[in-house]
């Protein structure tokens, strides 16, 4: 079964500015919100981190390398 759920970290840099990172694929949101509350206490998050499942749709994306947008 491939996986239908991400667990992210977004970290807010500016009022329309944010980082997005992937920390861990899971199967079910069971599953993705089970673990995100163990990794929530293993580590520190500042006031402007905030972590959530996010639901994948896998037609629609590529587990490949993601290619670079440019706007020359």
């Amino acid at each position: 079964m491939p996986y239908e759920w991400m667990l992210i970290l977004i970290t807010a840099v500016a009022p329309t500015e944010y980082n997005v990172a992937a920390l861990s694929p899971f199967e079910s949101l069971d599953e993705c919100y089970r673990q995100s509350v163990y990794i929530d206490a293993d580590i520190e998050r500042a006031d402007n981190q905030e972590m959530m499942c996010i639901k994948l749709d896998p037609l629609k994306l590529s587990y490949g390398p993601q290619d670079a947008s440019h706007d020359w």
